[in-house]
């Protein structure tokens, strides 16, 4: 009994695990539709309680995927306070005399921790994601630009023209506090998906996703 109200609780707020009124093939009017998975795509990483990244046209040829400040400050938070705990903690732990000198490590170990993850964070939000029409390539993350320079082919790197559809799906991120959030996802020929923008700006990802297909020429699957 309670598995099932659970179930129906997340079906009200998730929509990704509801099953479609029609087939998805039928309603895009693409039998591929049915081939692929319509579940949000989910790590540890994945959702943002606010507009994390945006797609910005830096000219006629290219369009890249950018962090906003918002993000940007909250790396930077994290990172602040894990410094200021780190050196100022330890440095009041050292010049107290009843403390032996390993004491230090309770304020140290936490604060780089906390300096590790804000920099892990704006590692992932500073990697650049780039849609290249002059070369008719897709380049995600350093890797990505690397592969592309030695012409290798891979998940990071790869022709536009194997971008077959983008995706636009809700789901409920599961945290302290569950929230909707709202995914751009490129679905390719293979059937593989790849996340391009996960945060809670449905009218966002919305409008950016009508921009992006435009220039891919390829349609929008939108079940948000």
């Amino acid at each position: 009994m309670l598995g099932k109200i659970i179930s129906t609780i997340e079906n009200i707020f998730d929509p990704s695990s509801r099953e479609p009124e029609i087939p998805y093939g039928q309603k895009f009017e693409d039998q591929f539709a049915d081939k692929i998975e319509w579940i949000g795509i989910q790590d540890h990483n994945s959702g943002a309680n606010f507009v994390s990244h945006r797609l910005e046209k830096v000219d006629s040829n290219t369009i890249k995927v950018k962090c906003t400040w918002e993000a940007m400050v909250l790396g930077l938070i994290i990172q602040f306070m894990g410094g200021t705990l780190a050196i100022f903690g330890t440095i009041v732990v050292w010049n107290d005399g009843r403390v032996p000198w390993y004491g230090s490590l309770i304020p140290l170990i936490p604060g780089l921790v906390f300096v590790v993850i804000g920099g892990n964070l704006l590692n992932q939000l500073l990697a650049p994601i780039i849609f290249d029409f002059r070369e008719g390539v897709f380049k995600k993350g350093i890797e990505g630009i690397e592969n592309h320079r030695k012409n290798l082919k891979s998940r990071d790197c790869f022709s536009l023209k194997e971008i077959h559809a983008i995706q636009l799906l809700c789901y409920l991120k599961h945290s302290r506090h569950p929230f909707q959030c709202f995914q751009l996802n490129l679905v390719l020929k293979d059937r593989s998906r790849i996340t391009i923008l996960d945060h809670s700006g449905s009218l966002v990802i919305r409008n950016e996703a009508e921009s992006l297909a435009s220039m891919l020429n390829v349609p929008i699957w939108d079940v948000m």
